[in-house]
């Protein structure tokens, strides 16, 4: 009679010291199995498994699935964490099983034996082949304990602990358990094997990746995918995030480590590509991936390195703390990832990766929710941002980031017309230099000094300088060279402008403002069919970009293709609807290839704003132009020249204006905003 086999993941259980205990004290003894047998049923039939035999002491169950075997392991090792506390050691294995007597038996069950025999009290271990099939679950975290010889085994395995939170990882040099006895001329034997397959494996691996792939990946290059919010409101977005960008931010401190973008790394949140094919498309070669819960004033924060090309699991750690500790976790996980990856911290390094830049747990989270609305980019979330910023600040007078938040908010109001000139760039200059003041380190504010010296102040010397010193703090800051670029566009340096953009995308390739800036500088130049086909391939990207929309529909005006121009920016008009300078080139469109009426409805729309909210008067002037009234389109020039409206610097580049270009007055006002070559 044929014997009915099935193919299960195994849990074998065993309570550590049971015998011993029942010596010294039966009635806990006997408690202590009365709370490990309900647990062990309890959770058991939860995740759908099977107790098949019962030794007393231990048992062996079965699951359909390795994700059920290693969820209910966890339940039920941090029940019997409660009292009676029951020492009780976990072993997990994948293999086939087969009954003869109502007993279960077969080779899957003697390695999970094995694999449990080598536990402490409050241990899992599990083979190689249960870690495959949850590597990927972000919520289970492991470290490898290196490869074992069982006795009766053929080939020695590799095991695994579990990580997760109050479970104990044993020493190797503790470890005891059905092993087979070493022998020295064997292992001698199987060590210069070991290491003739290596040199092969090493060999084949740079051959594979680095001589004949022509997108080797680079070395040392990381990717830290947005952590998991695992709050149980889901309301914790914004400190996830933060903790995100503040790793990046650490790593990037790393000279040797080359570090993704905070924006390229964003396209993968709530994602479900593989991690193999997101190194594949940011071309790096580690993975940090986590999870972030809070809870009052307690945070549970997971966090594991995964080598994207073979998908080993690198290192892995759980921190269970206060928010006073925040900032020792992130330095620690720096730290952890450069040991891991072999990186030699300079003393340099090493002193910035543990700078903290306020001791205050309550100002830093007022900062990063500033981040998190900042980030949004609309004027509503920008305010928003600010108000946060102020109120770090009002914990922390000396807390330098927050200043830099501020400096970034008020830049951003200024160059996207949302704020009066005037009232927005002078702000974000002293909040720009008073964290410079504070800390003199920090490249973001720097970089807001670029931009705000292009914009408002038309220093492109003073930019240059600034430029300079932020990629000397972090040559990996994309903004920086992406600001940088309009810096050699204004000089007419445009080979060079071009190059900057392309160092820009080359650190943050899926930046939605960069790649379109790209695609500006690439019709600046001259080069409209390659202008054309980069903006395509922003939308590509993300089609509900506003910007890129109202860029494509200036790159078709200047090729004389009207109805594709009327179309991206009516498109961006949907997408921006009160957005001033969207809404004039989509005015002036209209007006010069005969749809006069749509061109005069929005001119009093324009108007009927400005009564209201600053509108810039170049965009007043744009739209006056697209309706006929071209003394007036030049008495409003000339007061955004008054006024430093922050495009005018780009007046000459604009092919909507081009139609004045015959003009003395209009002349005389470009001649005004020339920039030396």
């Amino acid at each position: 009679m044929s014997q009915s086999r099935q193919l299960a993941a195994i849990m074998f259980t065993d309570i550590v010291g049971y015998t011993t205990m029942m010596q010294h004290n039966e009635q806990k003894a006997v408690a202590a199995i009365k709370h490990y047998n309900n647990t062990l049923e309890k959770w058991v039939a939860h995740f759908n498994g099977r107790i098949l035999n019962f030794y007393g002491d231990g048992n062996l169950c079965s699951f359909s699935s390795a994700t059920d075997a290693v969820n209910c392991s966890i339940e039920v090792q941090k029940e019997l964490r409660s009292e009676p506390v029951v020492p009780l050691r976990i072993g997990i294995h994948i293999g086939e099983i087969f009954f003869e007597q109502e007993k279960a038996l077969g080779d899957g069950v003697n390695v999970a034996s094995r694999v449990q025999s080598l536990g402490q009290e409050n241990t899992i271990l599990i083979s190689a082949e249960i870690h495959d099939k949850i590597k990927n679950n972000i919520s289970i975290t492991t470290q490898s304990l290196g490869l074992f010889d069982f006795k009766n085994v053929n080939k020695p395995l590799e095991i695994f602990a579990l990580t997760n939170d109050g479970l104990i990882v044993p020493q190797r040099k503790k470890m005891q358990g059905k092993l087979q006895q070493k022998n020295v001329q064997k292992r001698n034997v199987f060590l210069i094997i070991s290491f003739i397959i290596l040199v092969i494996a090493i060999l084949f691996i740079y051959r594979k990746y680095f001589s004949e792939n022509k997108t080797a990946f680079t070395e040392k290059s990381i990717a830290v995918l947005p952590f998991t919010d695992m709050s149980q409101n889901k309301d914790q977005e914004y400190f996830s995030d933060g903790l995100t960008e503040d790793i990046i931010t650490q790593l990037a401190k790393i000279n040797s480590f080359k570090v993704k973008s905070r924006t390229s790394v964003m396209q993968y949140k709530k994602n479900s590509k593989s991690l193999k094919e997101i190194g594949n498309e940011l071309g790096v070669e580690v993975i940090l991936e986590g999870s972030v819960q809070q809870s009052g004033d307690q945070i549970r924060i997971t966090a594991q390195l995964i080598n994207s090309l073979t998908d080993e699991h690198l290192w892995a750690e759980s921190y269970d703390r206060s928010m006073k500790d925040i900032f020792s976790i992130q330095t620690d996980i720096a730290k952890q990832i450069a040991n891991t990856l072999k990186a030699k911290l300079s003393p340099n390094e090493k002193q910035n990766i543990e700078k903290r830049y306020t001791e205050n747990a309550e100002a830093y989270q007022l900062y990063l929710k500033g981040r998190y609305y900042w980030n949004k980019r609309s004027e509503e979330s920008v305010r928003r941002g600010i108000d946060f910023f102020k109120n770090a600040i009002a914990l922390d007078s000396n807390y330098a980031l927050a200043y830099a938040g501020l400096g970034d908010s008020y830049l951003m109001l200024g160059v996207y017309g949302m704020v009066r000139p005037n009232e927005s760039f002078p702000l974000a200059k002293s909040y720009a230099e008073k964290a410079l003041q504070l800390d003199n380190t920090l490249s973001e504010a720097y970089a807001t000094l670029i931009d705000i010296n292009i914009h408002y102040y038309h220093d492109l010397d003073v930019a240059e300088i600034n430029y300079q010193k932020a990629i000397e703090k972090n040559p990996f800051y994309a903004s920086a060279y992406h600001w940088h670029s309009e810096v050699l566009i204004l000089r007419k340096q445009f080979e060079n402008a071009l190059k900057e953009s392309e160092a820009a995308l080359k650190i943050d390739p899926y930046s939605l403002i960069i790649n379109t800036q790209y695609g500006m500088h690439l019709r600046y130049a001259g080069k409209l069919s390659k202008a054309i086909a980069q903006l395509q391939k922003t939308l590509e990207y993300d089609s509900t970009f506003a910007f890129t929309h109202w860029q494509l529909g200036l790159a078709f005006f200047e090729m004389k293709q009207f109805n594709k121009s009327l179309h991206c920016l009516h498109k961006a008009a949907d997408i921006l609807p009160d957005y001033a300078g969207i809404q004039a080139a989509l005015g002036y469109v209209e007006g010069v290839t005969g749809e006069m009426e749509d061109a005069k409805r929005i001119e009093s729309k324009l108007l009927k704003m400005a009564q209201t909210k600053y509108v810039s008067e170049q965009d007043l002037a744009l739209i006056s132009l697209g309706v006929g009234k071209k003394e007036k389109a030049l008495q409003y020039l000339e007061q955004a020249y008054i006024e430093r409206c922050p495009w005018m610097p780009f007046l000459g580049m604009n092919p909507l204006f081009r139609s004045l270009n015959g003009n003395p007055e209009f002349q005389a006002l470009l001649h005004k905003l020339e920039f030396p070559k």
